[in-house]
C-alpha cells in the first residue's frame, strides 16, 4: 500500500464523498446485470485460497421469493446462464456461479459463511492466502455486489473506502494494519469458517457436472469407445468361433461322486441407506456444552469499567462478542481497563462510540456429539411442553434446496459400489427461536433434544432478555425408522 489515512472521514472528503449524507441508494437490478456482463467478458478467476482449500467467491447473489419451491434456485440458474447455485440454510437468499470464474462442484461459498458467522449489517475486508475478499450484508442478505475477490490489496482498500462512503455501516471490518479508525478491527478467515456448516456450489447444467464442455466431451467420447468395443467383441465372438473346431468329446467314463459339499450362496451385504450413513458418521455441538461454554466466555467478558455500560453478550458457533456503550465514561478510563480482558481477546472501537470485546471458544471441536436426528411432530410437542409458558416461542419448518433431490456424491462402499451420501444441510429442519427472561442455567436441560443445534444465544443486559436461535435437523418424511 503506497499510502495509509489516519481519518476516515479525511479520507472519504479527499476522495470527493460528503460523509454526512445518511442517505444509502439501494443497489439496482443492473448492477448485477454489471456483474453478469463482466462475466461473459470473461473475469479473472474467483477462487479464494486458505489453508491449501478452495472457496468459491465472486458469486452473483439473489433473494428468492418463493422459499418453498425447491426448485427455483436450479431453474434461476439457468435463466442468468449460471453453471452452479446454492442456497443458504437461514435465508431465502442463492448465489450462482460460473465455470468461467473457476467455480467447481462441491466448493464452498465463502461469502455465505461469512454473513452465517457474522449476523447484521455490516462489510467488510479478509486476508486470504492469494487475494483480499470484500463482503458486504444487508440485513443478513449478502448485497448483489458484496462478494468480490480482489487481485491486490490496493484494489480491495480503495473499493472498502468507496462503499463507506456510500453507506453508514453499522460494522466495519477490515485488517488493522489499515489503521483506519471507526472500524470494528480485522476477522480472521480461520474465525468464519472454524465450526461453520458450508454452503456447497452445485450443478446447474451438464457442463457443471463435468467442471466444463470439453472434459463432458472427452468423457462422453471415451464412453462411446468403450462402449463401441463392447458391441465389436460381442459380434465378433461368434464368427471367431465359427471358424474353431468341435472338441473332441473325452471318452474318459464320468465318475459320480457321492456326499459333495454344497456350501451356501454368499448373502448380500446390506446395503446402508444414505440417512444411517450420515448418522454414522456426522457431528453437531452438544447444545448443553455450548451453553456451559458460552456461559464462561460471558463471565470472561464482563469486566466492571466505571462510566461504561454492557449492552449485549452475544454468542454464535465459536465467537463470543460483549458489545458496550459509554455512560458517563470517557476512552481514558476505557483504555485503564483494557489490560484486565483475558489473553487473546480482540479489543475494537466502533463508530457510534461502541466498545467491542470478542474471543474465540477453544477447542471448538471438542464440544461435538454424534449426530441424532427427531421426528418433527415429537419435537413440536416438546418444543411446546418445554418452552411454550416461557417466553415468546417462533417455529418454522426449515427445507434444504436439494429436498428430494439428495446431493450425490459418488461414494464408493467397501464392494466398490457407488451410494448417494446425504450432508447435513440435505435434511429438513425446525427453526425456533425462544425470547424469554430466563437465563441458561435453570433450564440448560430443556435443550437436550436429540438433532438440536445453537444457531446463535443472545444476552440484551438492557432489558434482560434472552434470545436463544435453535435448528433442530429431522428425519426425512416417510423414512423407516430402525428397529431397537
Amino acid at each position: 500500500m503506497s499510502r495509509r489515512p489516519t481519518d476516515l472521514e479525511k479520507e472519504l472528503e479527499n476522495i470527493g464523498f460528503d460523509v454526512e449524507d445518511d442517505n444509502y441508494d439501494p443497489i439496482m437490478d443492473d448492477e448485477i446485470d454489471n456483474q453478469l456482463v463482466d462475466l461473459e467478458k470473461g473475469n479473472q478467476e474467483s477462487i479464494l485460497y486458505y489453508n491449501n482449500k478452495k472457496y468459491a467467491a465472486g458469486l452473483v447473489w439473489l433473494t428468492e421469493n418463493d422459499v418453498e419451491d425447491p426448485e427455483l434456485p436450479r431453474d434461476r440458474a439457468k435463466t442468468i446462464s449460471a453453471d452452479f447455485y446454492c442456497s443458504r440454510t437461514f435465508v431465502p437468499q442463492s448465489g450462482f456461479g460460473f465455470l468461467k470464474s473457476g467455480h467447481r462442484w462441491g466448493m464452498p461459498s465463502i461469502a455465505a459463511m461469512a454473513a452465517d458467522a457474522l449476523v447484521g449489517e455490516w462489510h467488510g475486508v479478509f486476508r486470504a492466502d492469494n487475494r483480499w475478499l470484500y463482503v458486504a450484508v444487508h440485513a443478513d442478505n449478502i448485497a448483489p455486489d458484496g462478494d468480490i475477490l480482489f487481485l491486490t490489496e490496493n484494489e480491495a482498500y480503495n473499493h472498502f473506502v468507496a462503499e463507506s462512503a456510500r453507506f453508514k455501516w453499522p460494522k466495519s471490518y477490515i485488517p488493522i494494519d489499515w489503521d483506519i479508525k471507526h472500524s470494528d478491527g480485522e476477522i480472521h478467515i480461520e474465525q468464519i469458517i472454524e465450526g461453520m456448516d458450508p454452503v456447497i456450489l452445485k450443478p446447474a447444467n451438464s457442463n457443471a457436472v463435468f467442471s466444463g464442455k470439453s472434459n463432458k466431451n472427452i468423457i462422453l467420447l471415451c464412453a462411446s469407445v468403450f462402449i463401441g468395443l463392447i458391441l465389436i467383441f460381442a459380434m465378433a465372438k461368434p464368427l471367431v468361433s465359427a471358424f474353431i473346431p468341435d472338441r473332441i468329446a473325452d471318452p474318459t467314463q464320468n465318475i459320480e461322486i457321492n456326499n459333495l459339499v454344497v456350501l451356501p450362496p454368499e448373502e448380500a451385504a446390506p446395503e446402508t441407506d444414505p440417512v444411517t450413513y450420515l448418522l454414522e458418521r456426522a457431528q453437531i455441538p452438544s447444545p448443553i456444552k455450548v451453553l456451559q461454554s458460552c456461559m464462561e466466555n460471558f463471565d470472561s467478558l464482563m469486566i466492571s469499567i466505571p462510566g461504561w455500560n454492557i449492552n449485549k453478550m452475544r454468542c454464535r458457533n465459536n465467537i463470543v462478542e460483549s458489545i458496550w456503550s459509554s455512560g458517563v465514561g470517557s476512552l481514558e478510563i476505557l483504555r485503564s481497563y483494557i489490560d484486565q480482558f483475558p489473553f487473546r481477546v480482540n479489543k475494537t472501537y466502533g463508530s457510534n462510540g461502541e466498545f467491542l470485546a470478542s474471543t474465540t471458544i477453544n477447542n471448538f471441536n471438542d464440544l461435538n456429539r454424534n449426530l441424532e436426528l427427531s421426528q418433527r411432530q415429537h419435537v413440536l410437542l416438546l418444543l411446546n411442553r418445554r418452552f411454550g409458558g416461557l417466553g415468546a416461542l417462533q417455529v418454522r419448518d426449515v427445507l434444504p434446496a436439494s429436498y428430494n433431490k439428495p446431493n450425490v456424491r459418488n461414494i464408493k462402499n467397501s464392494d466398490g459400489q457407488e451410494e448417494v451420501q446425504l450432508s447435513i444441510n440435505d435434511l429438513p429442519s425446525l427453526k425456533a427461536v425462544l425470547k424469554t427472561n430466563i437465563s441458561p442455567i435453570p433450564i440448560k436441560e430443556n435443550f437436550n433434544i436429540p438433532g438440536l443445534k445453537f444457531n446463535g444465544i443472545e444476552w440484551d443486559l438492557t432489558n434482560n432478555q434472552w434470545i436463544y436461535d435453535m435448528q433442530i435437523f429431522l428425519y426425512p418424511p416417510n423414512y423407516k425408522l430402525p428397529r431397537n
